[in-house]
């Protein structure tokens, strides 16, 4: 039985892992160009920041809670400088979902949300040995019961 936490990880990993990212290219100081050529993540470090809680309304008890959202970031390293914007849409436009599955004891539905690009840097644009680094942050919402 696989626990929400390990669902939400996986589906912002596969995200990633399967999306094309683009390449950048400069021209010269001022002209930037995004290419056809792929460029692969080189290492996605996916980790869960924080949770949220509510007071729980179906026990009517004020003394309990039930989480009601996590907090993960994913932290993408690529072998050359990569455009990140054509990821960005798909995702802000079609949320992550993990379905309900009731015979697994996963009661609710999970829908993960882009909600930042928390920082970008791109390699030197004349002979850098390294590539673009982004970190998103993503926010996993429980639907009600």
């Amino acid at each position: 039985m696989a626990s929400y936490g390990d669902l939400i990880h996986a589906s912002i990993m596969g995200s990633i892992e399967s999306f094309k990212f683009r390449a950048i290219t400069y021209i010269d100081s001022r002209t930037r160009i995004t290419t056809t050529k792929i460029v692969r993540p080189r290492t996605i470090k996916v980790d869960q920041r924080s949770s949220a809680f509510v007071q729980s309304i179906r026990n009517r008890q004020s003394r309990f809670t039930e989480r009601s959202s996590w907090t993960w970031i994913a932290d993408v390293f690529f072998n050359g400088a990569a455009s990140v914007e054509e990821f960005e849409q798909l995702v802000s436009r079609n949320p992550l979902r993990i379905p309900r599955d009731a015979t697994d004891d996963r009661p609710q539905q999970v829908d993960i949300f882009l909600e930042e690009l928390e920082e970008i840097t791109h390699p030197p644009r004349q002979g850098g040995s390294t590539g673009t680094r982004a970190r998103w942050r993503f926010v996993a919402e429980l639907s009600p019961q």
